[in-house]
């Protein structure tokens, strides 16, 4: 969807393209729209990536959620978020299917249109627009989204809106947790070390009879490791998939732990 910006004319449209701004991919990919851009935006975030680990300019708690399960399937390649849509193109459909495009209302110059996440994947590329299902009862916005929608069929790519109804938001959390704070090589740097304690701890953890608690404390002292660091070690573990963890539930780790556990038994 387009974004409400302040100053905008033709001289940055012309900037932003010299900039790079909405091109390439993977590391390379520099979005069209940033947090920068916004400064006085209520909720606007950035957060490196897992997939591609770079920093993404997310807009909205509802941005943030996606992105947090997207990175985190495993089929998805790649996420470009504030995608721009060809000025060119929208005008042209705008134009034919009788809707005002967006423009700014100073210069009169017409907005380049972006959509939330460009998703690409093994064998396909999907499109996809985040916005609270509230907002689909105004005219306005689903013009915009009539715009969008018809740009995307033109490209031969799968479109659709994504509201909080879509989303997970107790698996967006658990996610966020555990690709937070402070990595494990951090916080101890010697890594052969580190891989010893590593081994001791999946040892460890999959013997059920062992508290959890105590996993952690043995797993510390054996390393003679800062304590946190065989949290951080578990996190690191579930995030390799090596311990499994639900996502799709409350957060209580003693409980999460008991669940990853049952599937060595």
């Amino acid at each position: 969807m387009a974004k409400k910006r302040s100053g905008w004319n033709k001289r940055v449209y012309e900037k932003r393209l010299a900039e790079g701004r909405g091109q390439g991919e993977g590391m390379n990919y520099r979005p069209w729209l940033t947090i920068h851009d916004f400064p006085s935006r209520g909720y606007a975030v950035r957060i490196k990536g897992q997939t591609i680990p770079r920093e993404y300019h997310l807009m909205s708690r509802l941005e943030r959620d996606y992105f947090t399960c997207l990175d985190w399937n495993d089929q998805v390649t790649d996420i470009r978020e504030q995608y721009p849509m060809r000025l060119q193109d929208t005008l042209r459909i705008a134009d034919m299917a009788g809707i005002r495009h967006p423009a700014d209302p100073g210069s009169g110059f017409p907005v380049v249109m972006t959509t939330d996440f460009l998703i690409t994947t093994a064998d396909r590329i999907y499109a996809r627009a985040v916005k609270p299902s509230e907002d689909l009862s105004k005219p306005r916005v689903l013009e915009k989204f009539e715009i969008e929608r018809r740009y995307w069929k033109s490209k031969g790519i799968d479109w659709k809106i994504v509201t909080e109804k879509q989303i997970n938001t107790k698996r967006a959390a658990n996610i966020r947790w555990l690709c937070g704070g402070v990595s494990p090589s951090e916080l101890m740097p010697d890594k052969y070390v580190l891989e010893d304690c590593t081994e001791l701890f999946l040892e460890l953890f999959r013997e059920p009879d062992i508290p959890f608690r105590d996993v952690i404390l043995v797993t510390e002292q054996y390393g003679r490791l800062l304590p946190g660091t065989a949290l951080s070690i578990y996190k690191e573990l579930v995030r390799r998939k090596k311990i499994i963890f639900d996502l799709d539930a409350a957060f209580d780790l003693e409980r999460q732990a008991a669940f990853g556990r049952r599937a060595y038994i």
